[in-house]
């Protein structure tokens, strides 16, 4: 949140990981559902997987932005020039 120019990076950057990692988690969610129908304890052991995955996930998305911010914007968030 140094600049406005870090700023609109990190959304769009972060935004495209947490896009990625909801197709991602969307296909086991899908075939849980249509496996699983009728088993309550397996149901919620799957909830729970997915859940734990999607937290890691974003979690990771945060850091990767991190990274990208530290390596395309100087400490003042200025862009870092190409060499």
């Amino acid at each position: 949140m140094r600049s406005q120019a870090t700023w609109d990076f990190a959304q769009k950057y972060h935004g495209r990981w947490c896009r990625n990692i909801g197709c991602f988690l969307l296909f086991p969610a899908v075939v849980a559902l249509l496996i699983i129908k009728d088993k309550n304890d397996s149901m919620t052991l799957m909830t729970t997987v997915n859940l734990i995955i999607g937290i890691v996930g974003l979690i990771f998305a945060v850091i990767i932005t991190e990274i990208a911010l530290r390596k395309n914007f100087d400490k003042n968030g200025n862009p870092k020039m190409e060499d």
